[in-house]
């Protein structure tokens, strides 16, 4: 069962692909925008260990920085996910920063985190050389990068959900956030037409969190209602 179920999750978003990729056919990128494209934050070779930087052409000095995390179910989508929306940012006055995330079923969601923190700590050295102003960053990311905006700014906060992700926060404050769509509850997922929410969520808890599921501690550390209990959270918007 959990075979069939793994591969109706992964068509599902298939069938997505193909929606968000007709969609994104029938609109133009935000003229006077340039992009430093596929910078590699990870030196391992791996395709999804890239980032994009997206800013004004003719940009000579340092503009406030957005960080987008793309969103996908935390199984689809890469950095190109949402390049015009991080073009339509940058041509407001922003460095826009984007990057890709191995994803489920490759990882679970710590290896995931993992990724987004490697990313911050590539910016953390090599922003200014993009236009980034590191003294002005805002996170924001869409159903699950909401997810991840949320859950990154919580780790960033607290060391002990850092020993929890194994990861080392960045060298730079995250001055606001922007949760647009997201997930933050991850005890349940809902239900696909004749699946029951039951086993979806078994399913979905199997792929991040492994075999143990609600016994992992990253399971008790990965919602937002629980890991942003008592820490002092920038300002905050939610777009639902």
């Amino acid at each position: 069962m959990s075979f069939l179920l793994r591969t109706m999750l992964i068509n599902n978003w298939k069938n997505v692909a193909k929606s968000d990729a007709a969609r994104k056919a029938g609109l133009k990128l935000t003229p006077g925008v340039t992009a430093d494209k596929d910078l590699p934050y990870l030196d391992d070779g791996h395709p999804l260990h890239l980032l994009d930087i997206w800013y004004p052409q003719e940009t000579t000095g340092l503009l406030p920085c957005v960080i987008d995390i793309h969103g996908g179910g935390w199984m689809y989508g890469d950095k190109n996910l949402n390049d015009l929306f991080c073009a339509s940012l940058a041509a407001q006055g922003y460095a826009v920063v984007t990057m890709s995330y191995r994803l489920m079923p490759e990882t679970d969601l710590r290896g995931m985190l993992q990724d987004v923190f490697a990313s911050l700590h590539w910016l953390a050295k090599h922003g200014q050389e993009h236009h980034c102003d590191l003294s002005r960053v805002y996170l924001t990311g869409d159903s699950a990068g909401g997810h991840l905006c949320g859950l990154t700014t919580c780790v960033q906060l607290n060391p002990a959900l850092q020993r929890v992700y194994g990861v080392h926060p960045a060298d730079f404050d995250i001055k606001a956030i922007a949760i647009n769509h997201g997930v933050c509850d991850l005890y349940s997922f809902g239900f696909m037409k004749g699946i029951p929410g039951w086993l979806i969520d078994r399913e979905m808890h199997l792929l991040m969190f492994g075999s143990k599921r609600t016994k992992s501690e990253v399971f008790r550390s990965a919602s937002f209602k629980d890991t942003a209990r008592g820490l002092k959270l920038p300002p905050v918007m939610v777009i639902s």
